[in-house]
């Protein structure tokens, strides 16, 4: 970890918009140091925050749920070709 110079506060890690480098900035003061030298030593997680409208529901296992068996598989195979036959022109 690493101090501001001016106030001993915090320096986090952040990416300048401007110049997209990487920059120390004091969490008091504001002050911003250069990171670049130290970029091996820093890791920038960048975290989206989602509208709800945009958050997606996982479903596990689906597939367990609307399982058939062979035989009911069959049963409605047949019922279509029926519905089939009974439609032709």
């Amino acid at each position: 970890m690493e101090f501001c110079e001016e106030c001993d506060g915090l320096l986090v890690p952040r990416r300048d918009k401007k110049s997209k480098k990487m920059m120390l900035v004091c969490q008091v003061c504001g002050k911003k140091y250069d990171a670049e030298k130290k970029k091996e030593e820093y890791e920038l997680r960048e975290q989206i925050k989602h509208k709800e409208n945009e958050k997606l529901e996982v479903v596990a296992d689906m597939d367990e749920e609307f399982k058939i068996s062979e035989e009911e598989r069959e049963e409605l195979l047949e019922q279509y070709r029926e519905t089939l036959e009974l439609f032709e022109y």
